[in-house]
């Protein structure tokens, strides 16, 4: 539109609506929109920050307990344990999305790490690991199992038990949270009415510069050009925050 009317203006074809829209006061609704914007990729950002640190939150749990079990089990029943561990991580990220498939991703990774037998994976078959959470919380069942057989062998006393079963529901609960946020993306009502106002707002601050930057005898080259990279840097500006913004929201899923 800035780019037609400016043409017009040279070729002296300025037709008289451009002066009545161009003429219009359009800095409330781009204040109102750069403000939605701003607080939408925020919203975002925490959304993504919060995935990020329940992600990592889960490694730290799972090193956390394969450094006291390697210190106080048997090697046989750690190396049990932390292969669980591991197995009921992959499993999760498994069930989150459809990046990760169970062809593609848990057989690959069980196949390369040895993390489930055969006979084990038998006990996780039935419960669509690539929808859902439920393979990997079977999994997180055999790790607390596993502690418990522990503490009643005697490997470790009823502190140390303690502490492994809240790791290992750490790792649990992290994961459930990750599930959490891809249940409830961001407002669908929210992304769209961004969507609606960019539109509407966009083509009218193109004409409110086009008329601007002057006709007739007040037309200069240069007030063209600067009034046009303003008007490209704001629809620059109003869709990547909008791409960033929708991005972040189901990153996870990603």
């Amino acid at each position: 539109l800035y780019v037609a009317v400016r043409a017009l203006a040279w070729l002296d074809i300025v037709p008289d609506v451009v002066n009545e829209l161009g003429n219009k006061d359009t800095s409330v609704l781009g204040g109102s929109l750069s403000f939605f914007l701003v607080l939408f990729v925020n919203q975002t950002n925490s959304r993504f920050y919060s995935m990020y640190m329940d992600s990592m939150s889960v490694q730290k749990y799972i090193f956390d307990v394969a450094s006291i079990t390697a210190t106080t089990f048997p090697r046989a029943n750690a190396l049990r344990i932390i292969r669980y561990l591991n197995a009921g991580h992959v499993a999760g990220y498994t069930g989150l999305s459809k990046t990760y498939t169970k062809s593609s991703f848990f057989d690959e990774m069980n196949t390369r790490l040895k993390l489930l037998s055969a006979k084990e994976m038998i006990r996780i078959e039935n419960l669509h690991m690539d929808h859902g959470s439920d393979a990997a919380r079977e999994i997180f069942t055999w790790c607390m199992k596993e502690v418990e057989v522990a503490l009643e062998k005697g490997f470790v006393d009823a502190r140390t038990a303690s502490t492994l079963r809240e790791k290992v529901l750490s790792v649990e609960e992290h994961m459930d949270n990750l599930y959490a946020f891809t249940d409830q993306p961001t407002h669908f009502y929210y992304i769209h009415f961004l969507c609606l106002i960019s539109a509407l707002y966009l083509p009218l601050f193109a004409l409110s510069n086009a008329y601007a930057a002057g006709f007739g005898g007040e037309m200069h080259f240069w007030t063209d050009v600067i009034l046009g990279l303003i008007v490209l840097l704001q629809a620059f500006f109003c869709h990547w925050t909008s791409i960033v913004g929708t991005a972040n929201g189901g990153s996870i899923r990603r």
